[in-house]
């Protein structure tokens, strides 16, 4: 059974104070769940998944997926501050789902 686009929800988070989810489109999706790699599900792995800011530390959590909707792809962290995106403070990648939300938990939790 292949589901339709959006029929998931988005990834529930642990966001602390101090941090705002500008918006989330980071699926509740597993990739390594997803067995054919012309699945539809793959048109949700953007690079534009989820945008967590502290306004008052000026830095910018940001999530996506690289290559875009690619089955080879992974998910990349980069931890922007003061909005130099070209040396981003941390970059981290990683393919596991579970992985990646514990990293974004962590971080926000430690208020790095």
């Amino acid at each position: 059974m292949i589901m339709e686009m959006n029929n998931f929800h988005n990834q529930p988070l642990q966001v602390p104070d101090g941090w705002i989810t500008v918006y989330n489109e980071f699926p509740d999706i597993d990739p390594a769940k997803i067995k054919d790699n012309t699945d539809i599900l793959w048109d949700n792995f953007t690079e534009d998944l989820l945008p967590i800011k502290n306004e008052h530390k000026n830095i910018i959590l940001d999530l996506g997926w690289y290559p875009e909707m690619n089955p080879n792809g992974n998910y990349c962290i980069k931890l922007i501050k003061d909005n130099t995106w070209e040396k981003p403070l941390i970059t981290i990648n990683n393919k596991s789902k579970d992985e990646i939300v514990k990293i974004i938990e962590d971080i926000l939790l430690n208020n790095v």
